[in-house]
């Protein structure tokens, strides 16, 4: 028998909602299989980023999860830190284009300081500025797990980009 190891954008609807969201968080926390769930583009919010979230904490199988240009901002990173913190099979968290500002920053930071198991987070292309850098560099004094992440394209002064560490095997992509 064939699990599901794979959700995609491509696959799923084009806006994704309260239903979608539900059978989805039935999947993720009951026997999941599932490795990867990409739901860019879907414009879930952070009412959607909350409601999977919640799966997250239990869920022992998903290694991917990219949430793309979903409207995302500092209440549902919160929700994402959240989970984060009791996830351990995340390694590669894609939050690109979404509306995370430095709040969002911080709270996240505080979840990379006991996550031991994401490797890649990005965070291209939102609002955030020196102090949520600031707060990302200080996660990487404990974090030795996460090596990379992508900064580009946020409201980063030049001073603040020299400030994050570059010793540890830590990349930022800009």
């Amino acid at each position: 028998m064939t699990q599901l190891q794979k959700i995609s954008s491509e696959m799923a609807v084009a806006s994704f909602g309260g239903k979608e969201l539900e059978i989805l968080v039935e999947i993720l926390t009951t026997k999941s299989t599932l490795t990867t769930v990409d739901l860019a583009g879907k414009s879930i919010g952070d009412n959607g980023a909350r409601v999977l979230s919640e799966a997250l904490k239990t869920n022992s199988t998903l290694a991917t999860l990219s949430l793309h240009d979903n409207l995302i901002g500092d209440d549902g990173a919160q929700a994402l830190a959240e989970a984060l913190k009791a996830n351990s099979s995340l390694t590669t968290l894609d939050l690109w284009s979404n509306l995370i500002g430095d709040n969002g920053a911080q709270v996240l930071s505080e979840a990379i300081k006991t996550n031991s198991s994401l490797t890649t987070l990005n965070l291209q292309s939102n609002s955030i500025g020196d102090n949520g850098t600031q707060a990302l560099s200080e996660a990487f004094e404990t974090n030795l797990t996460l090596t990379t992440l992508y900064l580009w394209r946020n409201a980063i002064e030049a001073q603040a980009q020299h400030q994050t560490p570059q010793t540890t095997g830590f990349h930022i992509k800009q």
